[in-house]
């Protein structure tokens, strides 16, 4: 028989493309194993972090309630709607109209070299495994996660959202307004990711999707099947 995914496991997924790789790694899980992969973009939020501090002259540790949303690297829009720094709203503060626009413009061209540097990724994914496992109370945490079709992100691809993590698991922040920006931003990289689900889902053979829990269960066909067959091959 099939061997399930054990409660206790959890898949980080890593890189330019690990959206739509944990697409292709929960094609044979159940939807609600879907939750126990996660493509991380903490390197992304630490980037967009250091350039608001370096936009504002704030300290890093005092800024919080960033919102990321989209897939990995340039298609990563950094959203400073939420924004806070010593706990107040950071956009009351300053003065120009076009801040949004400026520092997500910023933000795009720090987050365009997050995978270039090992080390700095490689700190970067422990903090967000870190943060995920033992939980963090002081910071809105940065997650690619298998759309709930929340703001309108269209299900079926992996997003990154703004949630909370307290601990062992992951909680989206709902109901944040969208700006018209964001929504635009948004728009264009739930396209591009839509665009690569579909390249991958047409090349892969479509013996290695299941598209129904029933199926799955009929041909007894799952994610760690594959893994294990690859292995003794």
């Amino acid at each position: 028989g099939g061997t399930r995914v054990d409660s206790c496991c959890r898949v980080f997924v890593v890189g330019p493309k690990a959206h739509t790789m944990s697409l292709v790694l929960s094609a044979n899980m159940n939807s609600h194993e879907r939750d126990f992969i996660v493509a991380l973009s903490q390197a992304e939020q630490n980037a967009a972090l250091n350039a608001f501090a370096k936009m504002t002259k704030a300290s890093p540790e005092k800024i919080d309630r960033l919102a990321l949303w989209g897939g990995g690297g340039d298609l990563c829009f950094a959203d400073c709607s939420y924004l806070r720094v010593g706990e107040k709203w950071a956009l009351g503060k300053l003065k120009s109209d076009s801040v949004a626009s400026e520092f997500a413009a910023s933000a795009s061209q720090a987050m365009k070299g997050v995978y270039t540097d090992s080390a700095t990724l490689s700190s970067a994914s422990a903090t967000a495994i870190q943060d995920y496992w033992v939980g963090q109370p002081k910071q809105w945490c940065s997650l690619g996660v298998a759309s709930d079709e929340s703001y309108g992100i269209d299900a079926d691809i992996w997003y990154t959202v703004p949630v909370d993590c307290p601990g062992l698991m992951f909680k989206r922040v709902t109901g944040l307004p969208i700006s018209p920006l964001a929504a635009e931003m948004m728009n264009k990289s739930i396209a591009a990711l839509k665009k690569e689900r579909d390249m991958v889902m047409s090349s892969v053979p479509k013996s290695f999707f299941v598209e129904t829990e029933e199926l799955r269960k009929a041909v007894n066909f799952s994610m760690l099947d594959v893994v294990n067959n690859s292995a003794s091959m």
